[in-house]
């Protein structure tokens, strides 16, 4: 899964998420959504990105396993440094929300027990950037030349 967020984009500064979920290297899925709760950074809304995948790439897998019975290897790529770090850093004493620190705990929680390695991608490769803002013709090119016949 490849994931994304637009910090505080829409009204009433909500923020956009997306991400786009591949099973052999073809897209078999894409969401794009509007948060209910308003973020207070961009790292939030890109952990609240992240937190929305990892129940579909548990469908996915499921739905594998009912098919052909095989391991999936399950990742999470994202954009976001700091995600990644507050996934494998997180110390919920130190975090100032108590609603944003439950969900990051009980992802990473989901992470680790479901075996899901996270990694990034720089910016300008990041695919689910179209579900999340407008790009420029040029870059959606790029973004979409890959998978896109």
């Amino acid at each position: 899964a490849i994931t994304d967020a637009a910090f505080a984009t829409q009204s009433e500064y909500k923020s956009q998420y997306g991400n786009m979920l591949f099973l052999n290297g073809n897209m078999v899925g894409a969401k794009s959504t509007r948060s209910t709760l308003t973020c207070t950074s961009s790292t939030e809304a890109e952990i609240y990105a992240i937190s929305e995948v990892i129940p579909r790439l548990s469908i996915i897998e499921l739905l594998v396993n009912e098919i052909d019975d095989k391991k999936l290897s399950k990742e999470i790529i994202t954009d976001s440094r700091p995600s990644i770090s507050s996934f494998k850093n997180v110390d919920g004493s130190k975090l100032k929300s108590k609603f944003f620190t439950t969900r990051l705990l009980r992802s990473k929680e989901e992470i680790k027990d479901q075996n899901i390695s996270m990694s990034y991608v720089n910016t300008k490769d990041n695919i689910a950037d179209i579900l999340t803002k407008p790009v420029q013709v040029k870059d959606f090119e790029h973004l979409t030349n890959d998978w896109i016949l």
